[in-house]
């Protein structure tokens, strides 16, 4: 088994390459031997099941699993700004400049994940640099995050928090479990309050995002209803 990659700056109808939301039940061959790749490498680098499947859920809401996703509707020619790749980094140069300093291709998915394990310390966060707000309720340290067996759904939520910039989204569970239980045969068990799509969550979430609003705090991500705090 190989990795899949199509460079496109469209999302699902593309031949070949399904949903970003498991729920849609368009999950191709693709993202399934894309996912079994990202599984087989993170279980290998020590990470926890359900922080695997975590990855592998906010991959599949970013890029649909595909490592030549570029954000949508953007200028694949211009690597200055938006994003690229499984977990979408953004601008697109940071996974650029990184392919070229080792001389990988930039549409290769272990190259990829092999950026988020070089990249992931000290912060979390891929866009360090920018206003850092604490990311209550989903305090982690990467190196917790890589052990915990806490439920894949509330990872997924930790992941997108304090790595994908607090970019919010009921999908990212629903995806990360589906994967835990295709790669264990195990369903996933709640995730703890706040956590786990729970509704404390998600308020927590909405009274955090209120406040950055009100404080002036949050910047506009390119692309539609997406935020980086």
């Amino acid at each position: 088994m190989s990795w899949h990659y199509l460079a496109t700056n469209q999302y699902g109808s593309v031949s070949g390459w399904g949903t970003n939301n498991v729920n849609e039940y368009i999950i191709t061959q693709n993202q399934i031997d894309n996912a079994q790749m990202m599984w087989s490498f993170f279980r290998n680098q020590g990470y926890s099941e359900q922080a695997t499947a975590a990855i592998i859920g906010n991959a599949m809401w970013e890029s649909l699993i595909n490592p030549g996703q570029f954000e949508y509707g953007s200028n694949m020619s211009d690597w200055s700004s938006y994003g690229l790749g499984l977990l979408m980094w953004t601008p697109k140069s940071k996974i650029k400049n990184y392919a070229d300093s080792v001389g990988g291709d930039v549409y290769s998915g272990d190259m990829q994940c092999r950026f988020y394990l070089e990249n992931e310390t000290p912060g979390w966060n891929m866009y360090r640099g920018l206003t850092q707000y604490p990311n209550y309720p989903y305090i982690m340290t990467p190196g917790e995050f890589k052990l915990s067996t806490q439920s894949p759904s509330y990872l997924a939520e930790v992941f997108g928090c304090n790595y994908e910039g607090g970019t919010y989204s009921r999908v990212r569970s629903t995806n990360s479990d589906y994967w835990y239980n295709y790669f264990t045969g195990t369903p996933p068990g709640p995730g703890p309050e706040p956590g786990g799509g729970g509704l404390g969550a998600w308020f927590a979430i909405f009274k955090l995002q209120k406040q950055r609003r009100s404080s002036g705090l949050i910047v506009p991500k390119p692309g539609p209803n997406k935020w980086y705090f």
